[in-house]
């Protein structure tokens, strides 16, 4: 009663102590377990990336922001521009004419977007991992597409739908790069 007591009146540290105080003396009591459940749930919310195994060690959660590899999942192609590194309508009109010459019936549709300075040119939709990739090895081959662009600072890849939205969320694209090198077949870079 004591330890409840404490909770609604002090701060939570106050009532962590409390309980631990309560799991210690009364090990075997009816109050035990709704301690450790208020410690738990203490920790938790203290620690959201943390888990308590079985035998009472912690280890890191998983990550919800964390890069997921989905292969069979619709993918995008995208091309990052650094702002003053290019073209990226000369760009556009290229990629367009490229498509409607190699990939008339498939109708992807480019699309722009904006993360801090840089401009993301992203293609849509490709049925899976596997899709884009043949396409991102095709086109690589057709320098002229990207002729209006400094090939050295831009950045291109594949990227499933739902880590397009990550990346949109958390605007890091090297951190995404990393990803894709780490997770999807080593493609040659621009």
């Amino acid at each position: 009663m004591r330890a409840l007591c404490i909770g609604k009146t002090q701060p939570v540290d106050s009532l962590e102590r409390a309980l631990k105080s309560v799991i210690q003396k009364y090990p075997s009591s009816e109050v035990d377990a709704p301690a450790k459940a208020m410690l738990d749930a203490i920790n938790k919310a203290k620690n959201p990336n943390v888990v308590a195994t079985v035998d009472g060690s912690k280890i890191k959660a998983a990550d919800p922001d964390a890069y997921k590899l989905k292969d069979s999942t619709t993918h995008y192609w995208v091309v990052c521009v650094p702002q003053n590194r290019g073209n990226v309508n000369a760009f556009k009109t290229k990629l367009s004419n490229f498509n409607n010459e190699f990939y008339s019936v498939k109708k992807y549709q480019a699309q722009t977007l904006v993360l801090n300075t840089t401009t993301v040119v992203f293609l849509k939709t490709f049925t899976d991992k596997n899709d884009v990739l043949s396409y991102n090895d095709f086109i690589l081959k057709k320098t002229e597409v990207f002729a209006d662009l400094q090939k050295e600072n831009i950045s291109v890849f594949g990227i499933s739908e739902d880590n397009m939205i990550l990346l949109i969320k958390k605007k890091n694209i090297e951190e995404y790069k990393t990803f894709f090198n780490a997770n999807y077949a080593a493609k040659k870079p621009l």
